[in-house]
């Protein structure tokens, strides 16, 4: 059997260390998991107010790992939630030349 075909893809993760005020403004802290690259901070405490479901929240800190993952093609594909197939023919019918 031949060597089988992967796809690998490198995973940004943003850890945002969140104060937040609930609903009893009462002060709490929170790390806020994003996955993506989130070091602006305008585009953190937005998606930390939107994950946390508060309009206020100052992040004080932010960190940055990264994380590379891979498996097969055919498991990828066989768990996609989204597939679409195209059929592409590559006789010199199809081919103006």
């Amino acid at each position: 059997m031949g060597a089988m075909t992967r796809i690998c893809r490198t995973i940004p993760v943003t850890i945002c260390d969140c104060i937040y005020i609930d609903e009893n403004n009462n002060s709490c802290q929170a790390d806020v998991k994003l996955y993506g690259d989130f070091t602006n901070l305008t585009r953190a405490t937005n998606a930390c107010k939107k994950k946390l479901n508060r309009t206020r929240v100052l992040v004080r800190g932010i960190k940055k790992e990264t994380y590379s993952a891979s498996m097969p093609m055919e498991t990828f594909l066989q768990n996609a939630d989204h597939v679409n197939k195209k059929n592409e023919n590559n006789s010199k019918e199809n081919n103006n030349g």
